[in-house]
């Protein structure tokens, strides 16, 4: 009997989607693994970058330079938007509902009180009150900061109020920029119960949602012996007027309604997860029984989630369906985002251009109309309150023809952006002349499942849509080996949670990751990464629901949010947040000799490139390659435990292996493995 040495030979990548056959001498399956140089090593860990948990499901998270050389990080979750402070605690800033920047403001009248304020899509009333803050400059001569009283509405874009003094000088629509607050005054407010915290709030027509919050300020006393002043949760909606929150006490006494306040209202939460429309246009005309709900249904309402992007110093950001809301990281004390005055008044979402143009997408056609999913639009360069198209300034409009939605934007490079639908790809270039962009089909089957499915390396766009993995360069291509992952995640993807896709750049490792939600799961658990410098493949576990990189100091660590809220650092140690990572790789099966006879396996040389702490080997012998396992030995290696050959003893015509490892401060890299057989056994 002789004794030979067998290299095993294997190709970089994570052959998923073949058969046994068709995946012998390749790697079959992993788990926070990657590819380097060819070979196969444990991913990196991660750490909490937060102490505190985000309220609600993180969907997207930016972060950028504010000009000054500080890093500034926003996050938007289903309820909440989010910045870091300097000690990576959460600073709430979600905006309120009435709270708006505008520019330009005031115009004024030469020896009269009267100030017209330009105010687009306002809503507002006679006799509202509108606060005036961190007004940029004097107008006429006066001060516009302060709580002014609305005399007249001239129309669904100005108002009027009487100033405490006369204008010295006229002046029409000066750059005067300023934060507008209109809260609401609510008489009789407050009914109360004894011995309960549950306070009853009268608001006629509130049109509020459970879990909105509400800030009361200026209440005129006491109502059944608690203070209502601050700020509160709403619990149940008791009707279209009334709505009641919990307040930290019990009260003394059943009193009201009585007492009159200010609410100022949160933007409200939006839906965790995708929801179906069962009602009426759905499946063909008498299918099912008049007046009930379908039973199925093709038509699915996105969950919420927000766009992020930055506007030199701002933070630009937009709610699903939501107004244009800007933040200055500079301000102090912090305060709330706010919405951008004259902005489209729905947005599905929204990206810069690096000629400084805010490009809108699935937007309204006015402050006040209603979202039209196939609609770009785009404010004049460099002044995000100029949306409105005029011979005199670059804002412009355009309607995609290919898909039903738009699903994502952004810029790739100099001059150049995307657009997505679900099912078509365009790009967007900057040309200068009077249409200022012009935009191209580029594909009408390569959309994009979602906001986040997408992201940019190397001045090309990766993205996942249309059921396949796509890149655009100089054109759209299909990724290169996808085939190797693609039929096994098409067969376990949960398809009506595709927008939930979060997609990002490792920019260390050259990697692009995607993350799906699969099964019956409901946020993202499964990860499959494409390595650009040697174009394989490799999947794993990982339940993350969005991701940002740093990219700020030279810092390019990948930073993802999980569904428990917290911020985790990436490629941080090899840890899994102090706990050890479970890890392994497992190939195929590897025909060890010509012919038909059996072998008998007496050693593994398991050549680690790295290696610290304990890993555990796993041998399978199978008589053919389609065959079962008939022969299994576990080789496990101590820490300090001389792993040049290990002693092994299994029999069978093709093996396998498997390389795990489960231990604190535990990493492996795995080399050229070889096995030693001795050949001479009986054939069958």
């Amino acid at each position: 009997m002789s004794r030979t040495t067998v290299p095993l030979n294997i190709p970089a990548g994570v052959v998923k989607s073949a058969g046994k056959l068709e995946a012998r001498s390749r790697y079959i399956d992993a788990d926070k693994m990657r590819f380097r140089d060819g070979q196969a090593e444990k991913i990196g860990g991660w750490a909490k970058l937060t102490t505190t948990a985000l309220t609600g499901i993180a969907r997207a998270a930016k972060v950028w330079n504010n000009g000054t050389g500080t890093a500034i990080t926003a996050i938007g979750t289903n309820s909440r938007l989010y910045t870091l402070d300097t000690a990576n605690a959460l600073v709430d800033i979600t905006p309120h509902e009435k709270v708006w920047r505008l520019n330009p403001t005031f115009t004024t009248t030469n020896g009269s009180p009267t100030v017209t304020v330009a105010h687009p899509g306002h809503g507002l009333l006679v006799g509202q009150v509108v606060i005036f803050s961190k007004t940029s400059a004097t107008v006429g001569g006066l001060t516009m900061d302060g709580a002014r009283t609305i005399v007249a509405v001239v129309d669904a874009d100005s108002y009027t109020f009487t100033h405490g003094s006369n204008a010295t000088s006229t002046v029409s629509s000066p750059e005067a920029e300023t934060t507008a607050t209109a809260k609401t005054a609510l008489t009789n407010t407050f009914t109360t119960a004894n011995g309960t915290p549950t306070v009853t709030v009268a608001h006629t027509a509130h049109g509020k949602v459970v879990g909105q919050r509400v800030t009361f300020s200026d209440s005129s006393g006491a109502v059944g012996g608690l203070a209502m002043d601050g700020t509160w949760t709403i619990a149940t909606v008791v009707n279209a007027n009334s709505y009641t929150f919990t307040h930290t006490s019990n009260a003394t006494s059943t009193a009201g309604p009585s007492a009159t306040t200010n609410a100022l209202y949160e933007i409200a939460a939006g839906e965790v997860d995708p929801t179906g429309g069962f009602g009426f246009g759905i499946g063909d005309y008498g299918e099912e029984d008049y007046g009930t709900p379908r039973s199925a249904t093709s038509l699915v309402f996105q969950p919420h989630y927000w766009t992020l992007t930055n506007f030199g110093r701002f933070l630009m950001a937009v709610p699903y369906g939501g107004k244009l809301y800007l933040w200055d990281p500079i301000e102090s004390p912090v305060v709330r985002a706010q919405a951008v005055g004259g902005a489209p008044g729905q947005n599905r979402g929204l990206f810069v251009t690096p000629e400084r143009f805010i490009v809108s997408w699935g937007a309204s056609e006015t402050v006040t109309g209603t979202l039209d999913p196939m609609v770009v639009r785009w404010c004049s360069q460099a002044d995000y309150t100029d949306w409105e198209p005029t011979e005199f300034n670059t804002a412009n409009s355009r309607k995609l023809t290919e898909g039903k939605q738009i699903m994502a934007g952004g810029p790739i490079g100099e001059g150049q952006a995307m657009l997505w639908t679900d099912t078509a790809a365009y790009t967007m270039r900057y040309t200068g002349s009077q249409y200022v962009f012009e935009t191209r089909l580029a594909s009408t089957v390569a959309g994009c499942a979602g906001p986040t499915a997408w992201c940019e390396a190397h001045g090309r766009a990766f993205w996942y849509g249309s059921g396949r993995f796509y890149s655009y360069g100089s054109g759209i291509d299909m990724i290169a080996g996808q085939e190797a992952v693609l039929p096994w995640l098409q067969g376990i993807v949960r398809d009506t949670y595709l927008t939930k896709t979060v997609c990002f750049f490792n920019q260390a490792h050259n990697e692009i990751w995607w993350l799906f939600v699969t099964d019956d799961d409901t946020e993202p658990g499964v990860y499959v990464a494409h390595n650009l410098t040697d174009s394989s493949w490799v999947s794993g576990t990982l339940e993350r629901t969005a991701a940002y990189t740093t990219a700020t100091g030279g810092n390019v660590q990948p930073h993802l949010i999980g569904a428990d809220g917290y911020i985790y650092t990436h490629e941080h140690g090899v840890d899994a947040d102090g706990i050890a990572m479970a890890c392994h790789i497992e190939t195929g099966p590897f025909q060890l000799e010509e012919g038909e006879g059996l072998v008998s396996i007496q050693g593994y040389i398991p050549d680690f490139s790295t290696r610290t702490g304990a890993v555990t080997i796993t041998l399978k012998a199978r008589d053919r390659a389609a065959g079962d396992v008939i022969d299994t030995d576990i080789l496990t290696i101590d820490d300090d435990e001389d792993d040049t050959v290990l002693d092994a003893r299994i029999r069978g015509r093709v093996m396998s292996f498997r390389v795990e490892q489960s231990v604190l401060n535990g990493t492996f890299g795995i080399g050229a493995p070889a096995a030693q057989i001795a050949t001479g056994g009986r054939k069958r």
